[in-house]
């Protein structure tokens, strides 16, 4: 990308890189960080395959665990979308360097960067609600912990989870594992969300800025 690309999509390019779907990146990065991700997005659906299984005919935990599995399934095929399509979205860059250098006129320079930073804004707001959100909804598994540390009981308040799953083993021996691995699961989702849709984002605010370039 040229500078003036680069500065507004640096957000894009630094989340893209971490998913391993930046098209300019080596290809081994490109098929070993996506097949990473999508082993721990399938552990974790099998996880909640399990404890569906376990408690059939349970409604509420058949909910909870609809919305988990829904949640990492968009995660996944957002990841695998654009890790599969790479060819073309380097393509799709090549295309948006190429307008960058032909619209070189003061005008049609000013209407690009106007929806380029349109898109950084909405990246950088999307990011900061993701954050907070995100931060607060891991802090849940914590909160039990901590009032036993603050204001203690006669007895340890029960345990919380990140989200219900069925991991076959003792689940208050090998607690904070499994919170560990709900924590990587629910950052490496939510980032491929994030990621996908600025990027999506960027793409169509590009395209709006080439139809007022030439009105």
């Amino acid at each position: 990308m040229n500078r003036e690309m680069d500065k507004y999509y640096a957000i894009n390019k630094l989340f893209l890189s971490r998913i391993g779907c930046w098209p300019y990146q080596r290809k081994v990065i490109k098929i070993l960080i996506p097949s990473l991700l999508t082993i721990i997005h399938c552990s974790t659906f099998t996880t909640q395959v399990l404890l569906l299984y376990k408690t059939w005919g349970d409604i509420d935990i058949a909910v909870e665990c609809m919305i988990s599995m829904a949640f990492v399934f968009v995660g996944s095929t957002k990841l695998l979308n654009i890790a599969i399509n790479n060819n073309k979205f380097r393509q799709l860059l090549q295309l948006m360097n190429k307008h960058w250098e032909i619209f070189n006129g003061e005008d049609e320079r000013n209407i690009l960067s106007y929806y380029a930073c349109i898109s950084l804004k909405i990246a950088k707001y999307y990011g900061g609600y993701i954050l907070i959100s995100l931060i607060l909804y891991l802090f849940i598994p914590l909160v039990p912990r901590i009032l036993d540390i603050v204001v203690p009981l006669n007895e340890s308040r029960p345990l919380v989870y990140v989200f219900q799953g069925e991991y076959g083993v003792d689940k208050e021996k090998y607690y904070f594992l499994i919170v560990l691995h709900s924590y990587i699961a629910s950052l490496n989702t939510i980032t491929a969300v994030f990621t996908v849709d600025i990027t999506y984002i960027a793409s169509v605010l590009h395209a709006c800025s080439l139809f007022a370039a030439i009105r």
